[in-house]
């Protein structure tokens, strides 16, 4: 049975009420659980020895674990000088529903709560659209840059991170109290044609080195 629950598709669930205010949707993978804000992703890990692997494009590996005392690791991931007001919408709606029926009061509970494949962030940069999305419960996420668009305007912040460093392979790495989250070197590309062409990116660190340009 864990065997086959690992390989549901990752969901979004929107928040009803089930969460505090500033999230708008929720979702929940194999050793962590991800709030997604107006302009930031609150990543808070679980599982001793959870592992959550990417597979392509802009893709993250949680290497985190727990402590002996199973306390929890959270990460905060801000994206500096982008729009609070985008819009922030759920895609490709799933079959399965989400019910909270805590308590003795129905006017407390939330039934019927839509799931989603993906999460679009519309014009979160001028000209830039972010998408959350799930492969096998693992967690990615796109920038998307209408033609035209700046990419520069990309800038990421970490919190809860002790310390931030790009290693030989390009790869992001953020030490937390209980391990380490890689995000891979961004995988950059270009349809033109009908032919998609690479594109060279990287990190780059600046500040104290806990922000990062793409």
């Amino acid at each position: 049975m864990t065997e086959q629950y690992g390989k549901l598709p990752l969901q979004f669930e929107v928040n009803r009420g089930q969460h505090d205010g500033r999230a708008k949707f929720l979702s929940r993978g194999r050793g962590f659980n991800l709030i997604l804000a107006a302009t930031e992703a609150r990543m808070v890990f679980s599982e001793p020895g959870s592992y959550v692997k990417g597979a392509d494009r802009q893709t993250q590996t949680i290497e985190a674990r727990s402590n002996s005392k199973g306390s929890l690791t959270t990460l905060r991931m801000r994206m500096l000088g982008a729009n609070e007001q985008a819009q922030i919408l759920g895609v490709d709606e799933l079959p399965g529903k989400t019910n909270y029926l805590l308590g003795n009061n129905p006017r407390y509970w939330q039934t019927n709560v839509p799931n989603y494949q993906k999460v679009v962030y519309k014009d979160l940069y001028h000209g830039v659209d972010m998408v959350y999305r799930g492969n096998q419960r693992q967690l990615e996420y796109d920038f998307i840059v209408a033609p035209g668009s700046d990419a520069a305007v990309i800038s990421l912040a970490f919190d809860g991170a002790r310390s931030v460093k790009i290693d030989k392979n390009g790869d992001l790495l953020l030490k937390v109290t209980s391990g380490v989250v890689r995000q891979h070197k961004p995988l950059i590309y270009q349809d033109v044609d009908g032919t998609r062409r690479m594109i060279d990116g990287s990190y780059h660190l600046k500040g104290k080195g806990k922000s990062v340009l793409l």
